[in-house]
């Protein structure tokens, strides 16, 4: 059953390997009436994310922003299929960089920094385009998919231009290595924590929000510099990434003071284009 599913997966990756991005868009459509109209994925969890976090917007912009986050979220599934077979010059041409000689200049002084993402807009197409901008050794934090054959292959295409892909349970490993070098380690770091005991808590939306302390922790002992990526979407399979000083030196900083900036660095995005987030997680599972 595990290689079937593999070779649907392949199948899939073929068709969209073919198809132009006008009836991916097409398709777009279809997938995303059949997850918000028919199928009502996770409706609850985004409708109330969107509540807590607006508390003053009415229910028909409440609606206004689901409605688009749907949207936002099929073109997103579909571009990550379309992105494993997608020609380095079309990546560049629809995934553009500024501000990233950021990184190069700590780079270029001998240092390893942090990228903090979230799950805005396309985050999945930066593991193929990075590595043009930056040049330097880039190591990615993933969780492995369940069907090995399939994390084979997403594995070996997100890496394919120099990226190097490890597991989360090998984090410490990777950083206990390189950390120390000119290279860049991308952490999203937007997820809800498994436990919620080892969390970063902080403002977020107005409210105390459990953040992974994964930033924390080692920007704390390696003292790296933390960059903020951010990504807009210019237009649909267009967007421009950005990348800004969090802090340079977080050893200076009060525990929690480093998460607490980047919480607020994303919540800043956030609210600028608030259909592009992944709503659809339990953002406020946990309670303080």
């Amino acid at each position: 059953m595990e290689y079937l599913g593999f070779l649907f997966f392949m199948l899939l990756i073929t068709l969209f390997a073919i198809m132009p991005f006008f009836l991916i868009y097409g398709l777009s459509e279809v997938v995303w009436f059949f997850l918000y109209k028919v199928v009502g994925y996770r409706k609850k969890v985004v409708r109330d994310n969107l509540m807590i976090a607006f508390p003053d917007k009415t229910d028909k912009e409440i609606k206004k922003i689901e409605s688009k986050y749907y949207r936002n979220l099929t073109d997103i599934l579909l571009e990550s299929v379309k992105g494993y077979t997608m020609g380095n010059k079309t990546a560049l041409k629809r995934y553009r960089a500024k501000n990233f000689d950021i990184v190069k200049k700590y780079h270029d002084e001998g240092r390893g920094v942090i990228i903090a993402i979230g799950h805005i807009a396309n985050w999945e197409w930066g593991t193929n385009t990075l590595p043009w901008y930056l040049e330097n050794n880039i190591y990615i934090a993933y969780k492995p998919i369940g069907n090995r054959y399939i994390d084979s292959y997403v594995k070996k295409s997100r890496s394919k231009n120099g990226a190097v892909m490890f597991p989360l349970r090998e984090t410490n490993k990777f950083f206990k290595r390189y950390a120390k070098t000119p290279s860049s380690f991308i952490l999203v770091s937007d997820q809800n924590p498994s436990n919620p005991e080892r969390a970063i808590w902080v403002d977020f939306f107005g409210k105390k929000t459990a953040f992974l302390h994964g930033i924390e922790y080692y920007t704390q002992t390696y003292n790296m510099p933390v960059i903020f990526y951010s990504i807009t979407r210019l237009k649909r399979g267009h967007y421009e990434i950005d990348f800004s000083l969090i802090h340079d030196n977080p050893k200076d900083l009060n525990p929690g003071e480093i998460t607490q900036m980047y919480a607020s660095k994303l919540e800043e995005e956030i609210r600028k284009h608030p259909e592009t987030w992944l709503w659809s997680h339990k953002r406020w599972k946990h309670s303080r």
